[in-house]
């Protein structure tokens, strides 16, 4: 049976994300790997270990949360396993990706740190290596902060609670006695 796109679920808030994970994954993983081909000889050595880690970290999260989503699309989660057990791997998975996506983004930003104390910033013709290290280094946070609220979200959902119990009441009533 062939599988059917159901686009519904990309006008949720979930679906949103992951949209905007796969692209700020790309673009941290991208900026990078540009910086790497034009820039990293200078720092070849030093820092070699820590740019391997934030490509393997980056390319390994977003082959999965594409997979993640073309499940997502094509209505296929329900064939994998029961819905809580697929929460629950999805909410592992975050969790350990959010810590991957902390200490890989740290590590390079150590780098532009060093950067920056040496000025490159201030130098015209290497100006943009500092810029795209920035974006870069920006977009893996992004990435493990889009990560975190979709692992609340799927904390919450597989704790049973709806969306409005989680929200503050907005008509408190106290009683006083």
């Amino acid at each position: 049976m062939p599988a059917s796109v159901n686009s519904g679920p990309l006008m949720t808030l979930q679906g949103i994300l992951k949209v905007l994970e796969i692209g700020s994954i790309c673009v941290a993983f991208s900026c990078l790997a540009e910086f790497d081909q034009k820039y990293a000889l200078f720092w070849y050595e030093e820092y070699r270990s820590r740019f391997d880690f934030f490509m393997a970290v980056f390319a390994t999260g977003w082959i999965v949360v594409l997979c993640v989503f073309l499940t997502f699309i094509f209505i296929s989660e329900g064939n994998i396993t029961t819905g809580k057990n697929w929460d629950i791997l999805l909410l592992v998975f975050y969790i350990v990706f959010v810590m991957l996506f902390l200490i890989s983004s740290s590590l390079i930003a150590d780098i532009l740190r060093d950067m920056y104390s040496a000025n490159w910033h201030k130098i015209p013709h290497r100006m943009s290596s500092t810029h795209v290290l920035t974006v870069s280094v920006c977009c893996g946070f992004v990435s493990a902060a889009l990560f975190l609220m979709d692992s609340a979200i799927l904390y919450t959902k597989i704790n049973g609670r709806p969306d409005d119990e989680t929200l503050p009441d907005p008509n408190p009533r106290f009683y006083l006695d």
